[in-house]
């Protein structure tokens, strides 16, 4: 998604959140491939370190999972606690 959004920085008009989640879903197609690829890779390179870059990338991946649950939770909250303020601000004005 960022690389979506950091290639319209110069037309942002043309920037659209189905192209910023076509852009997710082939990251991630391509992407996990390569991670797989390259600790592959390293397990053919070095035998004995594939056990710490497997669990590294593994300990990595459960990481930035865990990180961006949370900050689509945050996110999420602090939409909805705006918009609870928000209504709480017009029953205030509105006798």
């Amino acid at each position: 998604m960022a690389a979506v959004w950091s290639a319209h920085a110069f037309v942002p008009e043309r920037f659209s959140w189905n192209r910023g989640l076509a852009g997710a879903l082939v990251g991630g197609v391509v992407a996990s491939p390569l991670i797989a690829f390259l600790v592959t890779f390293a397990a053919a390179w070095d035998r004995p370190s594939f056990p710490l870059v497997y669990i590294v990338g593994a300990l990595l991946a459960v990481g930035g999972g865990l990180a961006a649950g949370s900050v689509g939770w945050l996110t999420r909250w602090v939409s909805e606690w705006r918009l609870r303020r928000q209504g709480e601000e017009t029953r205030r004005v509105v006798p």
